[in-house]
């Protein structure tokens, strides 16, 4: 059991200027105090911050809504992410020369890639897959090597 009391959860400092979904799943939630909760949970408005479903495989139909909902809070612009869900620097290398090369996991829709800073503080993204595959694992580990013969 949780031991914080969700109403001082929701009223607590910490929470101002969040947006909060809540979804119930299951016919448990047509009970007046469960539904009570999930509006409690929910951000205002409730018709679009509370859902309700019969059973998990709806909850397909709600992540649609959910994707567009997110994506305008977290700021994307446009038709598709640049770094908003990377993880740039997950891996980092840096070189003799002085560049530093950034692995970027998730990048650019989920392309993935890696950011190069050349010494004079020029950035590029490289990836070559900007066009076509998606959910990849690009820049997930950056590394040297050298060729001794």
């Amino acid at each position: 059991l949780d031991p914080m009391n969700l109403t001082d959860v929701l009223n607590s400092p910490k929470m101002e200027n969040i947006i909060r979904f809540a979804i119930g799943v299951g016919a448990d939630f047509n009970n007046s105090k469960a539904r009570s909760e999930l509006e409690d949970i929910a951000s205002d408005p409730d018709d679009k911050h509370l859902f309700m479903v019969d059973n998990y495989a709806a909850l397909d139909g709600v992540l649609e809504l959910l994707e567009s909902s997110i994506t305008g809070i977290e700021g994307m612009q446009g038709t598709a992410f640049h770094f908003d869900l990377s993880e740039a620097g997950f891996s980092t290398y840096f070189a003799h020369d002085g560049s530093v090369l950034f692995g970027a996991v998730g990048a650019y829709d989920w392309n993935g890639g890696l950011i190069l800073r050349s010494p004079n503080d020029k950035i590029r993204f490289l990836n070559e897959s900007l066009t076509e595959a998606k959910y990849s694992y690009l820049g997930k580990v950056s590394e040297s090597s050298s060729l001794m013969t």
